[in-house]
């Protein structure tokens, strides 16, 4: 029964207007009828769900409709490689009076914003960082962004709000998630916005499915785009390294 419930939805949507980036809430039937869409598809934790039925070019096709006219990035500094925004994030760090940027202890968030038809972009926040032997604390206001103006790290805009627990790294940690948001491919043909903050989680070792009731679209991107199994961390924020390293006096004094 499941297939001509999404055939049904994929129509809705496809017929859906896209006049604007930010869902101003008009559009309570196409709403609707995309969480059903995202109800329909099986739970990522159940291994041995029937996909069979799913018509991923068609869903992918419904996703890129929804994301193309969509930018969080627009004038923003991109870093076109880790390399260059690992190298000025220490830069950055030092001339704010963190003398031992790899020392540091670095506070992120994901984060998101609402776009059409029950939506949401997603990002990875790298808020700041803290040298907890001496108390200093320093702004970065960089993230890691899957988008039409590229996959990797772009400065700061502000223009989403953070949803999850505050989620601290060391530099090596740092490294990893930088790393793993310059995604390959094309933006809405190989990869969404979804997909890049799942690639930064999972370096993380902070299970993308935790956020899967939390974030419109999250469990469509992880379908159209995959991975389309499990990732088999935790979904306990107790169990996160990421929350364990938060756990410092100076970190939870710093206001980041």
């Amino acid at each position: 029964m499941k297939a001509p419930l999404a055939a049904l939805v994929l129509a809705a949507i496809a017929m859906a207007p896209m006049t604007a980036c930010v869902d101003d809430g008009t559009d309570d039937a196409a709403t609707e009828d995309t969480a059903d869409l995202e109800s329909t598809l099986p739970d990522m934790d159940d291994s041995k769900s029937d996909v069979a039925w799913i018509d991923f070019r068609a869903l992918k096709n419904q996703i890129n409709n929804i994301v193309q006219t969509f930018s969080a990035t627009t004038g923003a500094r991109y870093y076109a490689t880790p390399e260059l925004a690992l190298a000025n994030i220490e830069q950055t760090l030092r001339a704010r009076g963190i003398a031992n940027p790899r020392s540091a202890t670095f506070v992120g968030y994901l984060a998101t914003m609402p776009i059409p038809l029950n939506w949401h972009h997603s990002e990875f926040l790298i808020r700041g960082a803290v040298d907890t032997a001496t108390g200093k604390v320093a702004k970065l206001g960089k993230r890691t962004v899957g988008d039409p103006n590229g996959a990797g790290v772009f400065d700061d805009q502000a223009l989403t709000k953070p949803i999850s627990p505050k989620m601290c790294m060391n530099w090596s940690m740092l490294e990893a998630a930088v790393r793993a948001s310059y995604l390959r491919g094309t933006y809405s043909v190989d990869f969404v916005c979804h997909n890049d903050a799942m690639a930064v989680l999972k370096a993380l070792r902070v299970a993308p499915e935790y956020f899967q009731n939390k974030v419109g679209g999250w469990k469509l991107a992880h379908y159209a785009y995959g991975p389309r199994a499990s990732s088999g961390l935790s979904k306990d924020p107790a169990r996160w390294q990421t929350t364990a390293l938060c756990n410092n006096a100076a970190v939870q004094r710093s206001g980041l």
